[in-house]
């Protein structure tokens, strides 16, 4: 067999001997790169390179270059409008290619991907002086070298497959553009191409599960992996930032900072050994901004109805009870509220219910008594819906901040003999991704696979609490006030300092010292003026003629 056929270089038009890379096609057709407003990042430029090497047929198995590659990259580091879209563009200027960009949101392909696919489009026409490169919904093609550009959104496979080159020696791209949400029936499908030349699957890291897990971990892929340190426009104050308020170990910081995988399911808001280790070092420094925080979990049956109280950051009761009547179970509570002379409504009192279903008839009584009551349900939609699937994650989490801070003092065993259970109940509730979103466990879920899996009230009244609470502006409140002395203030400060040490110390730092590279500078070419290089060339007509056989073309240039 003729070697020759699996060596599959593209076929070059003139276009590639003014435009060698993406990089370049970027200079020329995007105004804020090529006015120095916006520079290519290192890694960009890097990942350009790589797109360009040797193609090379996938049925070669002994190639030494891979045609499956990954790029796993940090929350909002331009994958999409700096790698996507240039090098998809770029495709563009082969003759006869084909590239079909592939995502699992419409929105997505059409408010990122396609859209800066088509301003780069329109700039070079604007360029050129005329409409070459023709734009349609999902469609962007090249009549002088007869490649398209192909784009759609499917969760269904079979969409996927049935793509192949269009002549001999011609290219054909799949890119699957926020990789970790595309099902993997997708991936299985898209493999069926064997004669593409490109499987390029950006994203940045969700769930350890799926087909770009798989594929970032084989052997058979070429993986780049991009941190947040390595992105310019992301300022060390946003890193450090994300990393004082969520934690070195949170599942958001570990993929947001670190474009590192996090486990699918099992993670626990806060470790038993974590636990203690806080209340150990507490010391009773009360911090009174003069608001009652309470927090009823109903069960209305078996489980507990518990109702919690705390006065600023120190809880005053935890009482659990049982109650199968939801007017009794009202009255209960109103008693205990009047016992320790709590108002009934006002800006001094946080009242927040858990109801999810079954506390109705305990909502209704306490309002017919006058007490101010905010529903609080923790399945419901979370408010920071970037980060969180749902209210109750957000609750846990913000508890924990505070928590992991010093700054709340809730009652120890010794204090209330009810508490021991409720930390139990704290250290052992879980979480998972979702789609890259902090989810908490579903109860029910748990207990139809455990029957002997007891309800967590007594976590749930405690976190309830501070439903209506400003977590942030709490946590400043109370370190301002002086509450927290300044060497617990300089504490605070060493998760971002062991943050620092420990992963720039890591292979993270830099994935681009193979070209010489430091992670915190940008790349410019050192001569990029348009009339030096890309308008002169393009201005010799008689040549584009000539090589392309296109004597019926009448180009119009702009100077």
């Amino acid at each position: 067999m003729n070697k020759g056929k699996y060596l599959l270089k593209p076929r070059r038009a003139v276009w590639n001997d003014i435009f060698q890379d993406p990089t370049e096609l970027l200079h020329f057709c995007d105004p804020d790169i090529h006015s120095g407003l916006m520079t290519v990042h290192k890694w960009q430029r890097k990942e350009h390179l790589r797109f360009m090497r040797e193609w090379q047929d996938p049925l070669e198995l002994n190639a030494v270059i891979q045609n499956d590659m990954n790029l796993r990259a940090a929350n909002e580091s331009g994958k999409s409008k700096f790698v996507v879209a240039p090098c998809a563009f770029f495709t563009l200027f082969w003759t006869n290619s084909l590239c079909v960009i592939t995502s699992a949101s419409g929105a997505q392909l059409d408010n990122q991907t396609a859209h800066y696919i088509k301003q780069l489009a329109r700039h070079f026409n604007a360029e050129m002086g005329q409409e070459l490169i023709k734009i349609n919904y999902r469609k962007i093609s090249f009549s002088l070298t007869g490649s398209e550009i192909i784009l759609f959104a499917t969760d269904e496979a079979g969409k996927a497959e049935g793509w192949h080159q269009r002549a001999h020696n011609s290219p054909l791209t799949l890119i699957f553009d926020e990789a970790k949400s595309i099902d993997s029936s997708i991936y299985v499908a898209a493999s069926r191409c064997h004669d593409a030349q490109r499987f390029y699957k950006v994203s940045s890291p969700g769930e350890a599960i799926g087909g770009f897990y798989d594929s970032c971990n084989s052997k058979y892929a070429d993986t780049t992996i991009v941190t947040a340190y390595e992105c310019d426009h992301i300022s060390e104050h946003q890193i450090n930032k994300t990393i004082d308020t969520y934690g070195i170990d949170s599942p958001f910081t570990r993929s947001i900072i670190f474009a590192e995988f996090t486990d699918h399911e099992g993670f626990i808001f806060i470790s038993a050994s974590h636990w203690e280790s806080v209340v150990a070092n507490l010391t009773n420094r009360i911090y009174d901004d003069g608001i009652w925080r309470i927090g009823v979990d109903c069960a209305a049956g078996g489980d507990e109805n518990v109702l919690d109280i705390w006065r600023g950051n120190k809880e005053i009761a935890l009482i659990p009870f049982r109650e199968k009547n939801t007017q009794a179970t009202a009255r209960r509570i109103d008693q205990e509220l009047q016992d320790r002379g709590i108002p009934k409504n006002g800006p001094k009192l946080h009242f927040s219910l858990d109801d999810n279903g079954v506390g109705k008839g305990v909502k209704d009584g306490l309002l017919e008594k006058g007490y101010n009551v905010v529903q609080c349900v923790t399945h419901n939609a979370a408010k920071n819906k970037r980060l969180y699937a749902n209210r109750g994650a957000e609750l846990y989490d913000n508890f924990k901040m505070m928590f992991n801070k010093h700054i709340l003092l809730p009652l120890s065993n010794e204090e209330c003999e009810h508490s021991d259970l409720r930390r139990y109940q704290i250290v052992t509730r879980a979480f998972k991704m979702n789609k890259g979103k902090m989810q908490l466990e579903d109860k029910r879920a748990k207990k139809s696979k455990n029957p002997n899996y007891k309800s967590p009230d007594r976590a749930d009244a405690t976190v309830t609490a501070w439903h209506q609470t400003n977590h942030s502006e709490f946590i400043l409140k109370v370190i301002t006030s002086g509450v927290i002395k300044s060497r617990e203030k300089q504490g605070l400060v060493k998760v971002r300092e062991r943050a620092i040490e420990i992963y720039r110390e890591k292979k993270y730092e830099s994935n681009n010292l193979k070209l010489g590279m430091t992670a915190n500078s940008s790349f410019r070419p050192k001569v990029r003026t348009r009339s030096s290089r890309f308008l002169q060339n393009l201005k010799d007509q008689e040549q584009l003629k000539n090589r392309r056989g296109l004597t019926s073309v009448h180009l119009t240039l702009k100077d």
